[in-house]
């Protein structure tokens, strides 16, 4: 009779020689490492995406990161190991490429501002006014020079302005167009107040590329000091401004945006238009809506 030692059998539960097991704690770990390398990348690239020059390469980091934390999401969901890192990685890279483009464009813009000043530097001083040299004369103060396309004298319809670096016209005024948006889409929900729709005629005359319906920021300007804004209308416009492809010099378009306005306040108001990277009100440009 031949006595086996139990302890030089082997468990019964035990593996194969040379065969191993990826237990699921490890393949968690390679998909986090996977979301926290996009999220390190997004960040670093949303922290510089607003330094000049810096950020013509800060752009292709965001995309690197978009591209680390796409596949994170699909193995992370495919494992069921969370992917709240791979979506916070994909937003931060996401805001990090948007921030380049807009940093860019505000760049441009105050370059060109800048080679405008320079561009007549020995510009002659402006007149004194005359001094009344008899103290008896009265001196009749000067009346405010009042500047057209200001809300005290507004630009009529097809009358064109410079804004930013767009040549902007009014082209038209629709005070209701609550059946033409019904009509254009059936999804269309009626208004809170009134739709009214505008309708833009734009040329871009700035250098490089331009998209209309980023740079300009048309508003309502309604008789009971309110103003309204596109955002405010959430129907689907024919004509719309999204729809306008980007412009090179010289291009031209014409599009439409719609105000939820309250019919009271329609008549004798106004729409004003400015560049959305302007912050001052000196900036825009009022046209009349109908008879004041």
């Amino acid at each position: 009779m031949f006595w086996v030692d139990e302890q030089d059998q082997p468990a019964p539960w035990a593996a194969p020689p040379g065969i191993t097991h990826k237990t699921p704690s490890s393949a968690a770990a390679s998909t986090n490492g996977l979301a926290i390398a996009a999220l390190v990348v997004g960040i670093i690239a949303l922290l510089l995406c607003w330094i000049p020059i810096v950020n013509n390469v800060i752009f292709f980091i965001g995309l690197v990161g978009l591209g680390l934390a796409i596949p994170a999401y699909v193995v992370g969901r495919k494992r069921g190991s969370g992917t709240g890192m791979a979506v916070a990685a994909g937003v931060v890279s996401v805001l990090s490429m948007a921030g380049v483009i807009a940093t860019q464009a505000l760049y441009v813009e105050t370059i060109e501002d800048v080679g405008e000043a320079f561009e007549d530097p020995f510009e002659e001083p402006p007149n004194e006014p005359p001094t009344n040299s008899d103290p008896s004369d009265p001196v009749t103060p000067d009346e405010p020079e009042v500047v057209p396309g200001s809300p005290a004298s507004p630009l009529t319809l097809g009358q064109s302005a410079t804004i930013g670096s767009y040549d902007v016209r009014l082209v038209s005024v629709t005070a209701n167009a609550n059946e033409i948006l019904a009509s254009t889409n059936p999804f269309n929900e009626p208004p809170k107040g009134q739709y009214v729709l505008v309708r833009l005629a734009v040329r871009f005359d700035g250098r490089g590329e331009g998209d209309p319906w980023i740079d300009l920021d048309p508003t309502f300007r309604g008789t009971d000091a309110r103003q309204y804004a596109t955002f405010n209308c959430a129907a689907v416009v024919p004509m719309a401004a999204v729809d306008v492809p980007t412009l090179e010099r010289g291009g031209r378009a014409t599009y439409q945006d719609c105000f939820d306005v309250p019919p009271t306040a329609i008549k004798g108001g106004l729409v004003f238009v400015e560049d959305s990277l302007s912050f001052s009100d000196g900036d825009r440009t009022y046209w009349t809506v109908g008879k004041r």
